[in-house]
């Protein structure tokens, strides 16, 4: 049993000088707070080019855990094979961690957007291939830097068996506490304050500094004031091409509007933008394109990676219908909300109505400043409108029996920060924040759902609301019927007949400039009543949400198939 601890002894570095342990501690602390910024960064820009699914997020924390492991069995042999130099080494590595960093920029936006529109036309398998090998791109050199730090600094700090276990953890603590510090500081602070860009270039600064002081503090001479001098001019060069690199990159609902990658490119050239900001929830801008034709000029509500609306005249008469269905259904409505400020113009239209009041509840304080832009301050001026800044699931489950009319449009429900927005559990709760005789109106994307899919929809919606209806937007180049579906649930008697509301509707659509039957009543209600009960179909629920996953597979196939 001795003659481990011998040969142990025999074998162990030197140990480090106080000044060199602190700064071998204090830059392993700061390459952890680095290395979950950018996390943090990556995955909120290429949810944006991948689209924020559970598929995406799930690949690209795959990729960065994979190079860490990969990192983890190079930087063993590092640290056994450069036990001299590995002060050098852990410099030279944070120097590295930097720079591809602020590489990723620069890759995310403007070298993957074309590579991944191109693979992502093969279909679902090379979309999600192409998910996979792109987020391979962007992380694992970086990642892996990331994973042999880990066993070099334990190398440098461990003396001997006996302090094994103490030196490991205190080093593992401290750069752990660093990643705690970086996850915190990217969500609240350098996003919100900076931009994903400036929250990177943040976060190359850690490393940048992590390696300076780690290769001065290793020893004095011209190499080492060299190799500091060129590290810093290098991430200067580097720091200016990611800044560089501005345009957001593009999601694949968007991508599959244009038959070309260069023809979105010359699309969004074409924009002017008229907002722009980066906050902690997305990047929300308005764009505004030239009208065709000598026609008026068009603005589109950009957040994130999807296009919530426009001013053109289909989009607001879409919107607006969101508040005219309910209150063709129930004309003596006193109360309602809105589900999604969006561009605005759906509280706009409940506000032309008789009504006391008008709640709108929406997460991302940037879109109020955004919706500015379409209607103006119209909304804050009028004392009958209150904008509740928060989470609308919370928001709904506090308000029992509160409203007449609740109507929702949330953001895409591809996207996991909105799926639960779908669910028959939300659905039981919008039920519950009506009064008797109320109505809930809820969207969904008809021109990205199979039949199939829309049944799981409808039988999810009329578990909580058996009495209802449903309303599509006709275009007969659409599977399902409508551009945009509408279901429509009823908590208890009906205030007002099928004939007063179809009237009140086509009212609507013409005052609007859209022709009375552009939004139609399906006449098929029976049908799906049926088909729910008859076939296999699916409950969209929290525990299980099978609607997220079918709507970002049709997107994806929607991106093939043009």
């Amino acid at each position: 049993m001795t003659k481990p601890t011998a040969t142990a002894t025999a074998t162990a570095p030197r140990p480090l000088s106080r000044a060199l342990r602190a700064a071998v501690l204090t830059a392993f602390t700061l390459s952890g707070a680095a290395s979950l910024v950018y996390e943090v960064a990556w995955t909120r820009e290429l949810s944006v080019l991948f689209g924020s699914t559970v598929y995406a997020v799930s690949t690209m924390l795959a990729a960065f855990m994979g190079g860490l492991a990969l990192g983890s069995a190079i930087g063993g042999r590092i640290a056994d094979t450069y036990e001299s130099r590995l002060v050098d080494w852990l410099g030279g590595i944070e120097y590295g961690i930097g720079a591809f960093g602020l590489l990723s920029v620069w890759l995310i936006r403007g070298v993957l957007p074309p590579l991944f529109y191109s693979a992502a036309r093969g279909g679902a398998g090379a979309f999600f291939a192409a998910e996979v090998g792109l987020s391979l791109v962007v992380m694992l050199v970086p990642t892996t830097m990331m994973g042999t730090t880990l066993p070099v600094v334990s190398k440098l700090l461990v003396r001997g068996y006996g302090d094994v276990g103490r030196e490991v953890g205190f080093a593992n603590s401290a750069n752990t506490l660093g990643s705690l510090a970086g996850s915190l500081a990217a969500g609240f602070l350098l996003i919100p304050l900076l931009g994903v860009r400036g929250a990177i270039l943040a976060a190359a600064g850690l490393n940048l500094a992590a390696g300076t002081w780690l290769l001065l503090a290793g020893g004095r001479g011209r190499g080492r004031a060299g190799a500091v001098l060129g590290g810093i001019v290098g991430f200067a060069v580097i720091a200016a091409s990611a800044w560089a690199a501005d345009r957001l990159p593009p999601s694949p609902v968007i991508m599959s509007r244009y038959p070309t990658y260069a023809e979105y490119t010359r699309a969004m050239d074409s924009f002017a933008t008229i907002f722009d900001r980066e906050g902690a929830y997305s990047r929300v801008t308005v764009l505004e394109a030239s009208g065709t034709a000598g026609g008026a000029p068009v603005r589109m509500l950009r957040n994130g990676g999807f296009v919530e609306g426009s001013d053109s005249a289909e989009d607001v008469g879409t919107t607006g219908l969101l508040a005219a269905l309910p209150r063709a259904y129930a004309p003596e409505a006193r109360s309602a909300l809105v589900i999604g400020l969006g561009t605005g113009y759906t509280a706009l239209r409940m506000l032309t109505y008789e009504i006391d009041s008008v709640d709108t509840v929406e997460i991302n304080p940037d879109v109020d400043d955004a919706a500015r832009s379409f209607v103006g301050g119209t909304l804050h001026a009028d004392p009958r409108w209150r904008l509740v800044v928060g989470d609308a699931r919370t928001h709904v489950a506090a308000s029992p029996g509160s409203y007449d009319v609740v109507t929702s449009e949330p953001s895409w429900p591809l996207a996991t920060s909105s799926a639960q927005l779908f669910t028959r559990e939300f659905f039981a709760s919008a039920d519950a924040s009506l009064q008797d005789g109320g109505v809930f109106v809820q969207w969904l994307p008809g021109y990205l759902l199979t039949d199939r899919d829309f049944l799981v929809m409808y039988k999810t919606f009329s578990q909580v609301f058996p009495d209802n209806t449903v309303w599509g937007m006709v275009d007969p180049n659409v599977k399902v019927g409508a551009a945009d579906v509408f279901l429509v649930g009823f908590k208890g008697a009906r205030r007002g007949t099928d004939d007063e509301a179809r009237a009140f509707v086509r009212d609507y659509l013409t005052s609007v400039g859209l022709p009375a039957d552009r939004a139609r009543e399906m006449e098929n209600v029976s049908e799906f009543a049926a088909r729910v009960q008859r076939d296999d179909i699916a409950v969209n629920t929290d525990d299980r949400p099978v609607f997220e996953f079918a709507v970002a597979r049709n997107a994806v196939a929607a991106l093939a198939a043009r």
